[in-house]
């Protein structure tokens, strides 16, 4: 009697263990679940309205973020992000977008994970990073066209060859002019003093 009360104690406390590393893996990706009711464009294309899944790509440099339908069986699409401050952390998810571009569709700008004063501004081919600075009057961060292939290609780990592409990418920003700037001059990437 003493030994089955035992047992059923202890597999109670592996169900917690194991529940409890459940959370915390969630923590570590930062998986929100976002909901669109219009058509929403990202830096690989336009995305349907739907329920999707973003995550901080684990093992990267937390730059790299990958959005996923809303089971997360089908990995829609692997983004380069650059760091992007807020003085005052949400208690929600946050997601800013851009008005819309050629596409109709609003662009997606940045994302917040709820509690964090940091969060990740999407970066684009330099080719749409011109059209929505132009069409936003404010300053995109960019990236050469030819790195952008690599954004709607399949990776599960940051050490294959897509994610490794996208990580050493050298990001710019481009003004409503069309010049080409620092990053720093489209994020705040830290406190103002």
């Amino acid at each position: 009697m003493i030994t089955r009360r035992w047992t059923v104690v202890v597999l109670l406390m592996a169900l917690s263990l194991l529940f409890a590393a459940t959370a915390m893996a969630d923590q570590r990706d930062k998986a929100t679940k976002v909901t669109f009711n219009t058509p929403v464009e990202t830096p690989a294309g336009v995305l349907p309205p739907g329920t999707y899944i973003f995550t901080v790509m684990p093992d990267s440099p937390n730059n790299i973020v990958q959005i996923w339908n809303e089971d997360r069986t089908k990995l829609v699409g692997t983004f380069l992000t650059v760091p992007d401050y807020r003085p005052e952390a949400a208690d929600k998810p946050i997601v800013m977008f851009e008005k819309a571009s050629t596409s109709g569709a609003p662009a997606l700008k940045a994302w917040f994970y709820p509690g964090e004063q940091y969060g990740r501004t999407f970066v684009y081919p330099k080719s749409k990073a011109t059209e929505l600075a132009k069409l936003n009057n404010q300053n995109v961060l960019s990236m050469p066209d030819a790195s952008a292939s690599n954004m709607s290609k399949p990776a599960q780990t940051a050490q294959e060859a897509p994610v490794a592409a996208l990580e050493i990418v050298v990001v710019k920003a481009i003004k409503p002019s069309g010049e080409e700037v620092d990053k720093d001059q489209a994020v705040q990437s830290r406190p103002n003093r």
